[in-house]
């Protein structure tokens, strides 16, 4: 059934990146890498480095992603005024943009996935994957 889900979930995710106009560009992972930025740079500087860390990657991948969105103007390496070698990653409007429809479609989807759900049903759903969650990412749960 987890399959399942995670496949429709999928699915629906991938249909909302690419009904955006103008951004069939942007790679779902190009898409996670603006995403990460937009909501860390709230409160922190971001750099390659971070990108490689929330995704998992080598370095050269995080390079080779991140010069491809800055070449299509997705992003702008600003170096840091202490320390030229370090970058900090600053998303243009372009990227703010489809940060903020692909936000406004996932809510969409989110609110078609719910329907019909109790408050309770949903509670003890998120309680239930975070169980699951937990037990993927191999840590001793509180609830067991």
């Amino acid at each position: 059934m987890l399959k399942k889900l995670v496949g429709l979930y999928k699915r629906k995710v991938i249909d909302a990146h690419s009904s955006i106009p103008g951004v069939s560009d942007v790679t779902a992972v190009q898409g996670w890498v603006i995403c990460f930025i937009y909501d860390q740079s709230t409160h922190k500087d971001v750099f390659q480095r971070d990108v490689e860390q929330e995704l998992d990657i080598s370095k050269s991948s995080a390079t080779n992603i991140l010069q491809r969105m800055e070449k299509k103007g997705y992003l702008i390496r600003t170096p840091m005024s202490h320390d030229a070698r370090w970058k900090k990653l600053e998303l243009t409007q372009k990227a703010i943009d489809f940060r903020n429809e692909i936000r406004l479609r996932m809510i969409q989807v989110e609110r078609q996935a719910i329907n019909g759900v109790t408050e309770s049903e949903l509670l003890n759903f998120l309680r239930v994957t975070e169980i699951i969650a937990t037990n993927l990412e191999g840590k001793k749960s509180s609830a067991n």
